[in-house]
């Protein structure tokens, strides 16, 4: 099993703290039955730049590497971009998740940026694969899922976080419909610490496996090849 979206990189966000907290969070998504993670810290590019912003990423994967040796799970560098007008005037390819051509990005909260259809779709035409992460949290996307197949359309993937099936009964009904209609194609834990954001991705994975069939279960998270 692997999961695309985790914050345990220590000391690049609101992540893990330190090298004890990820080790504790890397040890905690084995035991689930992850054997590979992408590590995936917040990217701003408005606070930040893209080559800064690699080397302090690839400093902590490189400690976080050497201390995990003994954790049978496969580690791969990425990032959590969030959502900007002019990406395709930007080199990405640093920001990937390691060894794809898969970026990892967010959308504003508050509003649908008019320019996301023109970015998405260009990315995809420079070789790209966006996914958007934790959709469920777009009040925009949930009150029009045409936006879903929109951006699908535009090649875009898109991701929801394993505890949103466990938030209301309405909001898993809402997500499982998503995923039975082949719009969701990546549940994530985006594990933050074991207290506010603990690995979930079993856990959702088998209750999609009980409500919509091995078949739906096993084809989530299988659109990148590691």
């Amino acid at each position: 099993m692997t999961d695309i979206h985790t914050h345990i990189l220590p000391g690049m966000d609101d992540g893990a703290r330190d090298i004890k907290e990820a080790l504790s969070l890397l040890r905690a998504l084995h035991s689930g039955g992850t054997t590979a993670a992408a590590l995936t810290p917040h990217f701003w590019m408005q606070r930040d730049r893209i080559d800064k912003f690699i080397v302090k990423r690839d400093k902590a994967f490189l400690r976080l590497t050497e201390a995990a040796k003994d954790i049978p799970v496969k580690l791969y560098p990425g990032a959590e971009v969030t959502f900007f007008a002019d990406m395709l005037d930007r080199d990405l390819e640093a920001l990937c998740i390691g060894g794809t051509n898969a970026l990892l990005i967010e959308l504003p909260a508050s509003h649908y940026p008019p320019s996301a259809q023109k970015v998405f779709y260009g990315l995809k035409l420079k070789g790209f694969v966006p996914i958007v992460a934790h959709i469920e949290r777009y009040q925009y996307i949930l009150r029009e899922p045409a936006i879903l197949d929109d951006l699908i359309l535009c090649g875009a993937l898109m991701q929801i976080n394993a505890d949103s099936l466990f938030s209301s009964g309405k909001m898993r009904k809402r997500l499982l419909g998503l995923i039975e209609s082949k719009r969701i194609h990546f549940i994530a834990s985006d594990t933050h610490s074991m207290k506010r954001r603990p690995p979930m991705l079993d856990r959702a994975m088998e209750l999609v496996n009980k409500k919509l069939g091995a078949d739906v279960s096993e084809a989530l998270n299988s659109y990148l090849e590691f």
